[in-house]
């Protein structure tokens, strides 16, 4: 039981840990991407390799756009600059 989900729980931060680092690889790098509009008026750019980049500026659903990667948060939330 305990010894089962302390396992788990360390693989899940190891991944958590690898996410965060892979995304910091790309930071300073510009990107292409598929801008996507969510329910909450959010703007994500998904990048060509599948990285999830939070813009600020507004653009429409479904655009191709050039990102620069900024910033990766604690969460592993990647935050993007619209070219």
């Amino acid at each position: 039981g305990s010894i089962k989900k302390k396992r788990v729980r360390e693989v899940i931060d190891l991944s958590d840990e690898m996410e965060k680092k892979y995304y910091e690889s790309f930071i300073g790098r510009v990107m292409d991407g598929v801008s996507e509009v969510r329910s909450d008026k959010s703007i994500v750019v998904h990048t060509n390799n599948f990285i999830p980049v939070k813009v600020n500026t507004k653009i429409d659903d479904n655009e191709i756009v050039n990102i620069k990667i900024v910033s990766v948060s604690d969460n592993c939330e990647v935050i993007g600059d619209l070219l």
